[in-house]
Order: C-alpha cells, then sequence, then structure tokens
C-alpha cells in the first residue's frame, strides 16, 4: 500500500482481517490514522518489499490483487464526483491517490487497455476536480509511452485506439501551456485521428 490503507482495503488485498489489523496494531508494526486508516510504519514497509521481492509469484499476485481493488474502488467513488456526495467522494478519492497512482502503474505495465479505458473518464475528473494536473499529465504521458512502445505494424483495436485518443486528449489537456501551442496541437490532432 502506499499512503495508508483501509480494512476494507487490507482485507481484499492481503487477506487480513481486522482481527489480524488489531493484532499487528497492538504490536506497534500497523498504526491507526486518520478516520479509519491505517499506515505501516517505514521499516516494516521496508522488510515487507523485501520478503515480496524474494517471492515473485507472491508480489505479482499481491500487485493484480491491489490494482483491481482500487481499480473497481475508483469506479464506485467516481459516481459520487457527480453527485451531491462531490465532496466525500473527492475527500475518499484524494485519501487514496497513492494507491490508485500504484494500481495505475501496474494496468500500464500489464497492458489492462478495457480497464484502463473504463476508468480513463473517472481519472480524468478526479485530477481536473482536484487540481492535480502535475500528476494527471505524468500519468497519462506514460500511459501514451507506454502504449507507443508496444506498437507493433500490427493494426490496433478499437479498444487500443480509443485508449490511446482518451490518452492524448488527457495528456493534451493536463498540458496546456499557452507558450507550447504546437505541442497541444499535435496532442490533439493525433488524438483526433485515432478517434
Amino acid at each position: 500500500f502506499r499512503g495508508g490503507f483501509t480494512r476494507e482495503a487490507a482485507y481484499a488485498v492481503a487477506d487480513a482481517s481486522l482481527a489480524s489489523l488489531a493484532a499487528l496494531t497492538d504490536k506497534s508494526l500497523v498504526r491507526r490514522v486518520s478516520s479509519g486508516r491505517f499506515d505501516l510504519h517505514e521499516l516494516v514497509k521496508q522488510f515487507a518489499a523485501e520478503k515480496l521481492a524474494a517471492a515473485p509469484d507472491t508480489m505479482a499476485e499481491t500487485e493484480e490483487r491491489h490494482a483491481r481493488y482500487f481499480a473497481g474502488w475508483l469506479w464506485q467513488k467516481s459516481a459520487g464526483l457527480k453527485s451531491r456526495e462531490q465532496f466525500n467522494a473527492l475527500d475518499a478519492l484524494r485519501a487514496e491517490k497513492h494507491n490508485l497512482r500504484g494500481a495505475w502503474d501496474w494496468l500500464v505495465r500489464q497492458r489492462e487497455d478495457e480497464l484502463l479505458l473504463n476508468l480513463l473518464p473517472d481519472l480524468i475528473l478526479f485530477f481536473e476536480m482536484d487540481g492535480e494536473h502535475a500528476t494527471a499529465r505524468e500519468m497519462m504521458a506514460r500511459l501514451v509511452k507506454a502504449m507507443r512502445d508496444s506498437r507493433e505494424d500490427e493494426p490496433a483495436g478499437e479498444t487500443e485506439m480509443g485508449l490511446l485518443s482518451m490518452a492524448l486528449a488527457g495528456l493534451r489537456h493536463f498540458s496546456r501551456d499557452p507558450r507550447d501551442f504546437e505541442t497541444s496541437f499535435a496532442l490533439q490532432r493525433e488524438s483526433l485521428a485515432l478517434a
């Protein structure tokens, strides 16, 4: 986990029950922070990372569980961004933004294009509302680079073309710099050509 976690996330990703979280808290290996969230001591994070690195299959499974949990969580919470629950949804998403970035990184590395395509509009909306343009720009740029690096001479499928088009549009949106009209126009032109 990055930036802490909830009890629900601990259970979904690591099969950690409330009793096991309480036991770890009693031993000062996990600490309870704000509003029902937990965090690991930095040394515990390092130890856990070393243990996972020594077991690549377990690490791969844990990363996938983390990414899929937070992808589903984002999808559920994002509806609140367009409702009366907007402030609560924004607070929840802000609390998990580091975990969402970790999940995003895994989804990009694994080229989970369909899932990324479904999540991208909600992520763009969140970063626009939160004002995290630099983070959004960096995430969009990584996705565009990964997609361009993996493209071969074979024709792209509809999902891949839609995802790349939306990622380019997002990159253009979050990269708006009045002094760099050429780059903005090139991103827009490429995005529209794929749409």
